[in-house]
């Protein structure tokens, strides 16, 4: 569900544009170690320029803790797909 190149900017430090297997490869490790519980989305913006906020609750060393996330698509072929993802 990855575009050919995503930028990222994860609350870990990592900032920058990878392509969809280093995408994919990033978030597994991110989410190995803060294990998601709950997400849910705040806002859906549906236009030309598509995005959406939401909150996602994970779990850290038997802590609940929360983050903002941010996620811009867009449409590459006949789909849209995630171009931009922001963890914080």
């Amino acid at each position: 569900h990855f575009s050919s190149q995503n930028y990222l900017s994860l609350s870990n430090g990592i900032k920058g544009y990878f392509s969809s297997n280093q995408t994919y490869y990033i978030l597994q490790d991110l989410f190995k170690i803060n294990k998601p519980v709950q997400f849910r989305f705040t806002n859906v913006v549906a236009n030309k320029n598509p995005y959406a906020t939401g909150v996602l609750t994970y779990e850290n060393r038997n802590r609940k803790e929360t983050a903002q996330v941010f996620i811009s698509l867009e449409y590459s072929g006949s789909q849209w797909t995630i171009s931009q993802l922001t963890i914080r």
